[in-house]
């Protein structure tokens, strides 16, 4: 079992025709099996979108985002990561809407923090995303997602991972919001052969937020993760904690 816990925070600003979005999180992860405390971290991210409005009905997007992973225990190598992306953001009616970019990943692995140096190297591969959305009223929101990425192996360089992601937000009122999501992802060691080529991810989790002032809310959710694998081995389950501060102006 796997107990992780995140605290982040945002601030944004919108002008006419541009608009910019800083936000930061600090994750703390911890496997509850023995055997596996090697794989313990903390990780602090940065992450930086702009919008830029050409007419009313497409925008274009850029999204950055920076940051570093050190494992609690001297066994895998720390890493700090860079991803960045672009792409665009149609809305030809008020009801519908698609938004798409494109960009790279790359980690960055210090040779002399771990004694597992054969699968950590340096790497820079493709991001995708692609996210429909539908607001069937002025209060709903629907969204339906593909996600295409690397993620960490403790057999290969890296994992890819094909995601599929679906959530629902609907405003109650003019203060509270409530948002509910989940995703199906398969992932694949990036070389091989190897005796775990394949992991099944399934989620499932809810979020409040609550409007503070005009320009602060807070947000306190729960996620739940679980994880299988072609082989039955690191199987597992994932309770996610999360609170953050989102500003405004």
């Amino acid at each position: 079992e796997i107990e992780q816990d995140s605290l982040t925070g945002n601030a944004g600003v919108d002008w006419e025709r541009f608009s910019i979005d800083l936000s930061g999180t600090r994750r703390n992860f911890d496997i509850h099996a023995e055997g596996f405390d090697f794989l313990d971290y903390d990780q602090e991210e940065i992450a930086l979108a702009a919008g830029w409005k050409l007419t009313d009905h497409m925008r274009l997007i850029a999204n950055l985002l920076g940051g570093w992973t050190d494992y609690k225990e001297d066994v895998k190598n720390d890493y700090t990561f860079q991803e960045y992306a672009v792409g665009a953001h149609w809305t030809p009616s008020d009801h519908f809407g698609i938004r798409a970019d494109v960009g790279f990943r790359r980690n960055d692995y210090d040779p002399g923090s771990g004694t597992l140096p054969a699968f950590d190297q340096d790497y820079e591969t493709v991001v995708t995303r692609v996210t429909l959305l539908w607001a069937p009223s002025e209060d709903g929101l629907l969204t339906i997602g593909y996600h295409h990425r690397p993620d960490e192996s403790i057999a290969t360089n890296f994992i890819t991972t094909d995601r599929v992601t679906a959530s629902y937000e609907h405003a109650l009122g003019s203060r509270w919001k409530a948002r509910v999501q989940g995703s199906y992802d398969l992932s694949r060691e990036s070389t091989g052969p190897v005796p775990q080529e394949t992991k099944e991810g399934v989620t499932g989790g809810a979020t409040v937020t609550f409007r503070i002032l005009e320009w602060l809310s807070a947000d306190l959710g729960y996620l739940y993760r679980e994880k299988f694998t072609n082989d039955d081995s690191g199987e597992y389950i994932d309770h996610q904690a999360i609170l953050g501060l989102t500003a405004r102006f």
